[in-house]
């Protein structure tokens, strides 16, 4: 009886591993897997109160996201110059319809947004961006940076701040808008 339980499992070890292999699945690696790489480019945003003078694109397919890039940086300008102008067309053109910016003691949707810049009684003079790295995730370009903002405040005196920050932006009517604005001091 031991010899026929041990002849049993044995016959039946060669079935249950051919079961084995046709029901359980190996990853594939027959797609070739993109390789990253990193690209600094130097642009001249030709607004002197602007200071982006380069970026860096990460990217797993240059000529897709290449192009795209140059689109975020340009629309990117734009934001420092609204706030510059008190601008509400320039906030307009740039921000996503469901945009949101989160900063510290702050959170606004895009109208409190556009309106808390566009009464504010500080005015900004000059903003100077630094490490600008961009990326796409599924749509999505993420843009992370450190800028110093030189201001006079709403008592009239010099400020200069240094903030970094992250920004997400999204295709919206065929154009990269600014969907969420996020701020660490």
């Amino acid at each position: 009886m031991k010899y026929f339980i041990i002849i049993s499992v044995l016959a039946l070890l060669p079935l249950s591993c051919d079961h084995l292999k046709k029901h359980t699945q190996i990853p594939q690696t027959s797609k070739k897997e993109s390789k990253y790489v990193q690209v600094k480019y130097d642009i001249d945003v030709n607004a002197p109160t602007v200071g982006i003078t380069n970026y860096t694109l990460i990217t797993n397919n240059l000529e897709r996201d290449s192009s795209a890039a140059r689109e975020i940086i340009k629309a990117k300008v734009v934001l420092p110059l609204a706030m510059q102008k008190h601008d509400s067309l320039l906030f307009e053109s740039i921000l996503a319809s469901d945009f949101i910016y989160q900063g510290e003691e702050a959170f606004f949707n895009r109208a409190e947004y556009i309106h808390d810049r566009i009464t504010a009684k500080w005015m900004i003079s000059d903003a100077r961006y630094e490490n600008l790295v961009l990326e796409f995730f599924d749509g999505y370009g993420v843009l992370t940076y450190r800028n110093k903002i030189t201001e006079k405040d709403e008592f009239g005196k010099d400020q200069l701040y240094t903030w970094f920050w992250t920004d997400v932006w999204i295709k919206e009517g065929g154009k990269w808008r600014l969907k969420d604005l996020r701020a660490i001091n």
